[in-house]
């Protein structure tokens, strides 16, 4: 999908069009909302490709091969592991270790983010073990952006899984040198390997490894005798390569889209909702309200009719939480809690106004934003077309089965319950105020800890989830995304739905 002929924004939107891996973005941000994701799309599209080959009467079902680079080295990893009809595969370009992957690329586009695969362990080698052992040739490049050192270990590794069923035969690896892409000598020795396992042409890999290497010098697409010569430089297809009239799948009658799809069944989902509890929000949004957080480091100092306290609080698995309270002189209004999605120098009217009406003010920096999301180095390569640093801190929560905006949400609990147990405040109710980004968070902790707070106040607050459904023009972050909320709330019905004060906090 979003690919080729298969993109799924409409044509007279091209103008929003932002190039595959951003468009997988913007449809897994939404899948991800009813407990799906952008590979299920893709893995079905496959699986749909191989029925179709094998109806083909000049086709033998048993002798099916999958290969392909890159977002096809991704699905044909899922395909290898999924259908049993796939007789051989050749993933390239994108085999390595996630934990690699973390530390030099960050996660990539949705379509690699499945929820909790690191929490039920399915790291990059699970997908060459459950085709085990069946032949599978794992072609990587020295200076890709999937790291070749994870790329060995995950090697490594199979070797010995395959050796120990004693089909060691059945696995292989190629590497060649430069970066991401599908070298000729990869490509030839894919397909050699395919032979020589299908029994189809003796010693047509293991006689020439190292003759595919030599193929890369002086190679060139203009002369080579595919179907390429039908996509131009732009990766546009010309019109003697198109299947459909205009080049686009959606003129078909009858087509839909994705976002037809998910629309549906957002539609559907609304519909069949169980009435909303604390105990559900905190179970979907895996939000640990007892974490046992503490006090790290505090320190104050006394200015003219006021005292500012700078407290670090501290989760037991290390996680900081860095706030700064505002406390004047004789203050007698509300207390009132601030977080952001921007540093909190940007703050500084809203403060002032705030201490100006006499009402002690805590300012929380929610992980991931302001100092605790400065600490990523930067990188050539991150999450595909992100906007902000925190959304490959959201893509690695979901990888392990959690939600960012569950875990600012305690956060920002954990923070006010802090603060309303300073003497200053002396236990008073707190006000929020949540600027951004920050309104998702603290929509969810306004609703689990009520009795903590007075009200909640959003300022420049994201669009409700049943919007990014109606409109799939608009952008939206996986930091904002809760996996398969969809089907129990939207997050702005936390903001003024009944609150059941017998249950919960």
């Amino acid at each position: 999908i979003d690919q080729g002929e298969r993109r799924q924004i409409p044509y007279e939107m091209e103008s929003e069009w932002r190039g595959p891996t951003q468009e997988h973005n913007r449809c897994g941000k939404r899948a991800a909302l009813l407990g799906w994701s952008a590979a299920q799309f893709r893995i079905w599209d496959g699986m749909r490709a191989i029925d179709a080959l094998c109806e083909d009467p000049r086709v033998d079902p048993s002798k099916v091969c999958v290969y392909g680079i890159s977002g096809g080295g991704t699905l044909t990893s899922y395909i290898m592991a999924l259908d049993d009809r796939v007789a051989v595969a050749c993933p390239a370009g994108f085999l390595s270790a996630m934990r690699s992957v973390c530390d030099h690329a960050g996660p990539q586009d949705a379509e690699q983010v499945i929820f909790g695969q690191l929490a039920f362990g399915l790291n990059h080698l699970g997908y060459i073990l459950m085709r085990a052992p069946s032949p599978v040739l794992m072609c990587c490049t020295h200076s890709d952006f999937f790291p070749f050192g994870g790329a060995l270990e995950t090697a490594e590794r199979a070797r010995r899984a395959y050796a120990a069923m004693g089909a060691g035969e059945n696995f292989s690896s190629f590497d060649v040198g430069g970066p991401h892409h599908w070298y000729e000598s990869e490509r030839q020795a894919s397909l050699a390997w395919m032979k020589e396992r299908l029994g189809m042409e003796a010693g047509a890999y293991s006689g020439n490894i190292g003759s595919f290497k030599s193929l890369d010098v002086a190679f060139s697409y203009s002369s080579a005798d595919v179907a390429l010569a039908d996509v131009n430089s732009k990766s546009h297809i010309t019109p003697a390569g198109k299947v459909t009239d205009r080049g686009y799948v959606l003129d078909i009658p009858g087509e839909r889209s994705v976002y037809d799809i998910m629309r549906e069944e957002a539609e559907r989902a609304k519909s069949v909702r169980s009435a909303l509890t604390p105990e559900s929000v905190c179970k979907v949004a895996a939000i640990d309200g007892e974490a046992g957080w503490k006090v790290a480091a505090q320190n104050e100092c006394k200015m003219p009719g006021l005292l500012v306290r700078r407290t670090t609080l501290e989760r037991p698995d290390g996680v900081l939480v860095p706030t700064v309270t505002f406390l004047p002189d004789g203050a007698d209004g509300d207390p009132a809690i601030v977080v952001s999605d921007s540093p909190r120098t940007n703050l500084v009217a809203l403060v002032e106004s705030l201490i100006a009406a006499r009402r002690p003010v805590m300012v929380a920096e929610l992980r991931a934003f302001g100092e605790t999301g400065a600490n990523r180095p930067s990188r050539s390569y991150g999450f595909c077309g992100c906007k902000d640093g925190d959304e490959e801190v959201a893509a690695m929560c979901i990888w392990l089965g959690r939600s960012l905006v569950g875990d600012r949400a305690g956060d920002l609990a954990a923070a006010a319950t802090v603060f309303a147990g300073q003497n200053e405040v002396g236990g008073r109710k707190i006000e929020i105020v949540a600027h951004g980004r920050a309104s998702i968070p603290a929509a969810h902790a306004f609703y689990v800890w009520r009795k903590l707070f007075l009200g909640l106040t959003l300022e420049r607050p994201p669009q409700s989830w049943e919007s990014l459904f109606a409109d799939p023009m608009l952008d939206s972050r996986f930091a904002n995304v809760v996996h398969g909320a969809y089907r129990f709330y939207d997050w702005t019905d936390l903001v003024s739905a009944p609150r059941p004060f017998a249950q919960g906090r």
